[in-house]
């Protein structure tokens, strides 16, 4: 009987970012489908989201944060934990004369009850540079910032990029990081946190990480996961055929 090996996009995930500390740790109450979440886009994909469920009195907080393809790039896999991995390089597809990266990273905060988001301070939390703890900071209040900011608002969401101008000016609402300008070439992990005050008291995160491995190791990593998806699909073939 011949035997062969199986390689799934989780495990060569995993293997990718191994040569990497993490900068931050993943965390979330689940990992997977957030169906409500748009990040304030149509077609934008919502299936592995980092998801924090934090109850405070009568109100339920839920963040989320995820990482996803810019306009036509190859999708991000996932190691269903946190952990994401996208290709290198700057986006060529899309239109508008700033095309930014391969990817983007994305964030939501919604409060459920009679609360709203005047009543918690939401921050992201994000860095130029790989394999760093990231120290830039948002202030996702801040109305310049956000989409929505009015005191009645219930939801924080949006997409961004690491070349997006603001996120390197000290504007309003923004705490830029340490000097350092990101490019969209450079292999390592990148961190993200989303995090939830109350009073300047830190209620509840969620966390993840971007690896973009050098262009070979891109190559082969997104070569493999088709590999798999094509073995994966030949066995179960195998199986109706034989059952």
């Amino acid at each position: 009987m011949k035997r062969f090996l199986l390689l799934t996009s989780a495990s060569v995930i995993v293997a990718a970012s191994a040569a990497f500390a993490l900068p931050v740790t993943p965390t979330y109450t689940t990992f997977g489908s957030l169906p409500a979440v748009t990040f304030n886009g149509a077609g934008n994909p919502n299936n592995a989201v980092a998801i924090t469920t934090i109850v405070d009195g009568a109100n339920t907080i839920t963040l989320g944060l995820q990482a996803q393809q810019r306009y036509l790039n190859p999708p991000l896999v996932n190691n269903g934990a946190g952990v994401f991995t996208a290709s290198p390089g700057a986006n060529l597809q899309g239109p508008g004369p700033t095309l930014g990266s391969t990817w983007n990273f994305d964030f939501y905060a919604n409060v459920a009850g009679p609360g709203s988001v005047a009543n918690y301070t939401f921050e992201l939390i994000y860095s130029f540079l790989p394999n760093v703890t990231p120290t830039g900071v948002i202030n996702l209040n801040n109305a310049n910032i956000a989409v929505g900011g009015s005191p009645t608002v219930k939801t924080l969401q949006d997409s961004e990029n690491l070349t997006f101008g603001f996120l390197a000016t000290p504007v309003a609402g923004v705490i830029a990081p340490p000097p350092g300008v990101y490019n969209p070439y450079t292999d390592g992990v990148y961190g993200f946190e989303l995090l939830a005050f109350k009073s300047s008291t830190l209620i509840g995160q969620s966390a993840i990480d971007v690896s973009v491995p050098e262009t070979s190791s891109t190559a082969l990593l997104f070569g493999l996961g088709l590999i798999s998806l094509f073995a994966f699909g030949y066995k179960q073939n195998a199986r109706r055929i034989t059952s």
